[in-house]
């Protein structure tokens, strides 16, 4: 993947809207600024997997739906920390999404379902180390491994 640098970032084409108007707002006012050029790489790789989604014979159902991609979209305006290394977005057979923010021997990694399970996993040295549900009810603990993650590796 080639590194993303933005400077000045504004998405020409505005995200789906996700659950509720002031996740919306926030996620408009990060990915429509510098501060943060994580988030604008991330919801830029995620429309791209959702606009070229397809079904591969002997791989499976590439296809990401609107709802899936609504809950990658959730989580990214649930996330207050601005200085996260860019992830990297893929599509998972079945028509789920992985987002991987990765920083030396320690990553996170999103999970977003199709049937609207979203899991968070918490990896060092290649192993899971903490898996859980994310919580959207819970608006704190939403971002709380991507806080592991950075505080981790100062």
């Amino acid at each position: 993947m080639t590194p993303f640098i933005a400077t000045n970032a504004v998405l020409t084409d505005t995200p789906q809207p996700i659950a509720t108007q002031q996740a919306t707002a926030q996620l408009a006012r990060i990915a429509q600024s510098n501060s943060a050029p994580w988030l604008y790489s991330a919801l830029y790789q995620l429309r791209d997997v959702e606009s070229n989604g397809r079904m591969i014979p002997g791989i499976g159902d590439l296809r990401v739906e609107e709802s899936t991609a609504s809950k990658a979209r959730l989580f990214f305006s649930l996330v207050t920390i601005e200085d996260l290394p860019v992830p990297s977005v893929t599509v998972v057979s079945g028509g789920g999404v992985s987002v991987v923010w990765s920083m030396g021997d320690r990553e996170v990694k999103l999970a977003c379902y199709p049937d609207g399970q979203a899991m968070v996993f918490r990896c060092e040295n290649d192993e899971i180390v903490e898996p859980r549900d994310v919580d959207f009810t819970n608006l704190s603990s939403a971002g709380e491994p991507l806080q592991w993650l950075v505080r981790q590796n100062r």
